[in-house]
This record gives C-alpha cells, sequence and structure tokens, in this order.
C-alpha cells in the first residue's frame, strides 16, 4: 500500500490544518464574489441555507425554531459554515 505525502512526512495534522484553511479560504472568496456580483448574487451559505430549509420537513423546522426561537436562522447559518 502506498503512503501518502502526509504520512511520509509524519505531519498528518499540518495537512488537516492546510485542507481547513483551503476551504476557509475557498468560502471567503466565494463571499467575496457574490458581495461584488450584485443584488442578484446570493452567497453560498446564504444558498446552502435555503436549499437545507427547502428540503426540511416543516416539523424539523418548528423543532428549530422551537430550540433556538428566533435565532433559528443564525443557529442554521453557523451550522452551515462549521
Amino acid at each position: 500500500m502506498r503512503s501518502t505525502p502526509a504520512q511520509r512526512s509524519g505531519r498528518p495534522g499540518l495537512a488537516a490544518l492546510a485542507g481547513l484553511v483551503s476551504a476557509g479560504l475557498a468560502l471567503a472568496v466565494t463571499e467575496i464574489v457574490a458581495a461584488f456580483g450584485g443584488a442578484g448574487a446570493p452567497s453560498v451559505v446564504s444558498a446552502v441555507g435555503n436549499r437545507m430549509v427547502d428540503a426540511l420537513a416543516a416539523s424539523l423546522k418548528d423543532l428549530a425554531v422551537a430550540l433556538f426561537g428566533t435565532g433559528d436562522k443564525v443557529a442554521l447559518l453557523v451550522g452551515i459554515v462549521v
């Protein structure tokens, strides 16, 4: 079995950190592009959030509102980003 570069270097934690930083940077770039893209261009986070809300059953939406109250949208966005 071949080993990956992260296994050969003995630093899998560093490879994981590089992946997280890359994902964060990609998300930041898409948000910036959406911000300058005009009013018709939704951000990636809000687009994913809207799709999740549309896909969830009404009972799950009601549960989220019951758990988080008026902060249900914020909890959804935090869950998407994290």
